[in-house]
This record gives C-alpha cells, structure tokens and sequence, in this order.
C-alpha cells in the first residue's frame, strides 16, 4: 500500500484540469484547433478515462507563448 504524507497531494485550486470545451471558450478556437496543439505538442493533455483534461498551467504556458499582436497604424 502506497502512503503519502498531506503535503504531498494537491490541492484543487493548485491543479485545475479544464475539459476541452473550456479551453475553446478561453482561446476562441476549434475542437480541432484544440486538439491540434495537443498532436502537435504544444499544449499539454492529461487522458482520465474517455476524456481528456488540459492542466490549467499548460493552457497558462501556451497563451504565454504566442506571441503578441502589434496593431500599429501605418500612415
């Protein structure tokens, strides 16, 4: 039997696992898109089950990633 002192386990607030309808809704984007950056390694994704869960960090990580849009005006 395994055994783990309280410190060793998570929170729920320390580790948000968002489902892939979340993550579209917080980046705009297709299922495909989704799980496009999955494939492709550029989102990390956790299977439990059937489902698949995106650590919130991951999503964090990635956003911070991209880079920024630039809206100059050119004259």
């Amino acid at each position: 039997m395994l055994l783990c002192k309280e410190t060793d386990v998570t929170t729920k607030e320390q580790r948000k696992l968002l489902t892939i309808p979340e993550v579209r809704k917080r980046t705009q984007s297709s299922q495909s898109a989704v799980y496009n950056w999955i494939r492709d390694g550029k989102l990390v994704a956790l299977k439990l089950g059937r489902s698949t869960r995106i650590p919130e960090e991951s999503l964090d990580a990635f956003l911070n990633a991209l880079p920024a849009l630039s809206l100059k005006r050119q004259a």
